[in-house]
């Protein structure tokens, strides 16, 4: 028996808090502590760089420092977990500004680091956007013979499923460098589908650090897609214009490629 599924208009859309607590998390990779008691000085080229020291818990000491000199720092409570042996993805929001985020991705493998620090621009509305700076940097200490992450197209024409949950499945297809579209098959947004901006940066040959902002809700997600061990891990952040506040709703899937797809010009003729 078929049913008809119609389009919902975007103002009839759930506000992301719906997100939290709906099975986003369930086959989520666990937390890890193989970092705790380490430190990383990460320098961008020509941006400043950035100080973590790993704590009990999770807790993340860090610091900031921009290409001008300004220094910001903090401690937050950051969940850690590992794509990859030697791959980890950091995520946290700030304690003493919820409309600013942090998201890390350290390769201990080669050195590397590629970080977004995210806001909630201005006052937080249903059309405020949700942006974010990607910057690419060195560990301090390492031989600094890899080259450093850099944005992929190695992600354009697969179509992937990823099942967060036994009742929470999601369709993506990565259409060019800078557009994916998405669909929910099951859970609280069934039925929702979209194309959105989007970025792909490559860690390794299987591992993908991704990141995509939505224009009907306002917010960003980040996850590390580990093509090969069919997992991703991350979060989605940013405003729920309902309940008022910022949230980050952690989010870890099974995945699959389906199918890929790369359109021949000789076929346009």
């Amino acid at each position: 028996m078929s049913t008809t599924q119609d389009y919902l208009p975007s103002d009839q859309w759930p506000s992301l808090n719906v997100l939290d607590g709906n099975g986003f998390n369930d086959f989520d990779l666990p937390v890890t502590d193989a970092l705790e008691g380490q430190s990383f000085a990460i320098a961008f080229d020509g941006a400043g760089q950035l100080e973590l020291a790993v704590g009990p818990d999770g807790r993340v000491e860090w610091t900031r420092t921009t290409a001008d000199g300004t220094e910001e720092r903090g401690t937050d409570q950051a969940r850690i977990a590992e794509n990859g042996a030697g791959i980890f993805l950091l995520t946290w929001i700030r304690g003493g500004a919820s409309e600013r985020a942090d998201v890390v991705v350290l390769d201990t493998n080669a050195g590397l680091a590629t970080v977004l620090h995210s806001v909630v621009e201005g006052e937080a509305s249903q059309s405020t956007p949700v942006t974010g700076d990607i910057l690419h940097g060195r560990i301090e200490g390492a031989d600094g013979s890899a080259a450093l992450h850099a944005r992929s197209a190695d992600l354009v024409g697969k179509r992937v499923l990823y099942v967060y949950g036994p009742d929470n499945a999601y369709e993506h297809v990565y259409l060019h460098e800078g557009a994916y579209a998405w669909q929910c098959l099951a859970g609280a947004e069934k039925g929702l589908a979209d194309v959105d901006w989007s970025r792909a940066i490559r860690i390794t040959d299987d591992v993908f650090f991704f990141v995509w902002r939505e224009k009907v809700v306002p917010c960003e997600g980040a996850v590390l897609i580990n093509l090969a061990e069919h997992r991703s891990t991350g979060r989605i952040y940013g405003w729920d214009t309902e309940a008022r506040e910022y949230n980050a709703v952690q989010m870890g899937a099974r995945s699959k490629v389906l199918s890929e797809t790369h359109p021949d010009p000789a076929d346009w003729a």
